[in-house]
């Protein structure tokens, strides 16, 4: 299950292996592309336009990996228990939930941002190029999020520089691995 899916670059990867791949994302123009590319090629995904902060149309226990690339983010705080929820009840036991999150330890940007751009809950800015709200997490909120339903196998905190108002800033992000408890 590839949540937020965008263009589907994680589903195609997934699905060239020989997976049986779902796709949930918001944008239709993202979708139509990702469809269109996977027709061509003939892959075995399944799209569908929808929010994850809201209930899957899934099977309870039917999924081996959820993918979570920086997709979560985007929602509030309701919004994301209903995605915690809803990861833990599709995956298999074992399954893995692998997240890429918006890092607030050590980035003075996304300090910066809250500053500047704040948004209507704690460690939230609203993206001044793209209006979205976006959480930021600290270590210990990350895993407290995850805690109820997971346990962590790996947590690492990377760097990348994306463009905020056409200029390119450090950025933090948590990388985890989690399984099902």
């Amino acid at each position: 299950l590839d949540l937020g899916s965008g263009t589907e670059r994680n589903a195609f990867y997934f699905a060239d292996l020989g997976s049986t791949v779902t796709g949930y994302e918001i944008s239709e123009t993202a979708l139509k592309v990702a469809e269109k590319y996977a027709k061509h090629r003939e892959l075995p995904i399944t799209y569908e336009k929808r929010s994850i902060g809201s209930p899957f149309g899934l099977a309870d226990a039917s999924v081996d990996l959820v993918l979570d690339a920086t997709s979560s983010n985007s929602l509030n705080r309701e919004g994301r228990e209903v995605y915690v929820r809803e990861c833990a009840r599709v995956l298999k036991p074992g399954g893995m939930l692998f997240v890429r999150a918006l890092c607030k330890d050590g980035d003075k940007n996304a300090k910066v941002l809250i500053e500047r751009y704040p948004g209507p809950e704690p460690d939230t800015y609203i993206h001044p190029d793209i209006g979205v709200v976006e959480t930021v997490f600290t270590k210990e909120n990350f895993l407290k999020t995850y805690s109820e339903y997971f346990d962590v196998t790996f947590l690492d905190k990377t760097s990348h520089y994306p463009a905020i108002q056409g200029t390119k800033y450090k950025r933090n992000y948590w990388i985890a691995y989690f399984v099902k408890k």
